[in-house]
């Protein structure tokens, strides 16, 4: 009876029953099932089972705030790859409703060493100021000042930082 106690089941035989829950469950209890499902692995702290029962839903709101709510950890242990894959199965027109999305991708790549990192890091930048959103702005402009290659980038985002801290005395705390 330990709450703790997990146990899973084989892939072989998970993807069997998953198989046979979608031959023989209808479209909307399969879509409840998944929902909850993905509820429950969140509240159990486990994100990254959550995450493909998300993406089979089509539920993009639910794995942007999943991103949003997992990214900084998975991150800390170096799951880029995941939190990538996970923002890449969002539709491109619903990731560009988030710029916390550009931000965790471009983040996650630059990581990677994907090229264009850097340009979704911008994109992110540009679109927090455009909403007024000072945290994703500053924290955009410092990733794209910490992998900045040349003095003259450098530059204008440590610009941008001054710009932003000033406009935001609290930063200083």
């Amino acid at each position: 009876d330990d709450p703790a106690l997990v146990y899973e089941y084989h892939p072989l035989f998970r993807e069997f029953l998953q198989r046979e829950a979608e031959r023989q469950l209808d479209g909307p209890t399969l879509r409840e099932i998944r929902a909850v499902t993905a509820d429950a692995l969140v509240a159990a702290g486990d994100p990254v089972s959550a995450a493909p029962l998300l993406v089979a839903n089509a539920d993009w709101t639910g794995l942007a705030r999943l991103v949003r709510a997992a990214a900084t950890d998975l991150a800390a242990y170096g799951r880029y790859a995941t939190v990538t894959s996970w923002i890449e199965s969002i539709p491109t027109a619903a990731r560009a409703r988030d710029p916390w999305l550009a931000y965790w991708l471009g983040r996650c790549q630059l990581a990677l060493r994907v090229a264009g990192a850097r340009a979704l890091l911008a994109e992110a930048f540009a679109e927090f100021e455009r909403a007024g959103d000072a945290e994703g702005a500053f924290s955009s402009c410092a990733w794209l000042l910490r992998s900045s290659a040349s003095a003259e980038q450098a530059a204008r985002w440590i610009a941008a930082a001054e710009r932003i801290a000033a406009a935001q005395p609290h930063f200083d705390d």
